[in-house]
């Protein structure tokens, strides 16, 4: 195995001290691309919640569909219209390998102004606790993330793959920024190419994840998170 120390936690990768969670679904990667592409406002939406939008759903749809949306934070429109775009972007690639450099062509539409933004944004020092930076990978993480990629494959399922990817970009942060949308897009690149279902946190939901989240960091226990995000955020037919 991958020697992964000091970028994430070994029972992450190593099987045997995982639970298998199987594919839930099993569809074309045609059908499940085009469930993903009709649920895409409400998937912007929950993924735009977990940034700390205050965009009821209506006002992300009207954001999405380039309408003007009066008394909202520019910071949410920001979000709301990367997220989009960053949608896009993955559905019209859907067809690549996953990679780092498709990973980071994602961040790279998701932090777009954003990070300007929040250089004078109380809300984003509030929330984010840090000044603007330029997009970039975290140092040293290449090599890192390359090896972890191919990792996966080690584990049984696709479904455990993509929940693994996303709590990996959660943990590690490859990026500067936008680690968790750019995971949620990663993870779903996977899962529509192999018909299981798409990933999205639903926004009533979206506490008990913070709760999860809270808890792996602090104590290290990935399959109580991972399981949560299988029994509560796995989506198909």
């Amino acid at each position: 195995m991958v020697d992964l120390a000091g970028t994430v936690p070994e029972e992450v990768v190593d099987t045997s001290k995982i639970i298998v969670l199987e594919d839930k679904y099993k569809m074309t990667k045609e059908e499940n691309l085009k469930l993903f592409v009709q649920d895409k406002d409400d998937f912007i939406f929950n993924a735009a919640k977990i940034e700390n939008s205050d965009l009821s759903l209506l006002q992300t749809k009207d954001v999405i569909n380039g309408k003007n949306v009066t008394g909202v934070e520019l910071e949410d429109t920001i979000t709301v219209n990367n997220l989009s775009k960053a949608f896009d972007y993955l559905v019209d690639h859907i067809d690549e390998d996953l990679s780092l450099d498709l990973g980071s062509s994602i961040n790279e539409i998701i932090v777009k102004n954003a990070l300007i933004y929040r250089a004078t944004s109380k809300k984003s020092k509030e929330s984010y606790g840090f000044e603007a930076q330029p997009w970039c990978l975290s140092p040293g993480i290449e090599d890192k993330v390359t090896n972890f990629i191919s990792e996966l494959k080690h584990l049984p399922s696709v479904t455990d793959q993509a929940i693994t990817l996303f709590i990996y970009l959660l943990k590690t942060r490859f990026f500067e920024s936008g680690n968790k949308r750019t995971g949620l897009l990663l993870a779903n690149q996977l899962m529509i190419n192999y018909g299981v279902g798409y990933l999205s946190i639903p926004y009533t939901h979206l506490q008990d994840f913070k709760k999860q989240v809270t808890n792996y960091r602090d104590n290290e226990e990935i399959q109580p998170l991972k399981q949560f995000l299988y029994d509560y955020c796995i989506f198909g037919k």
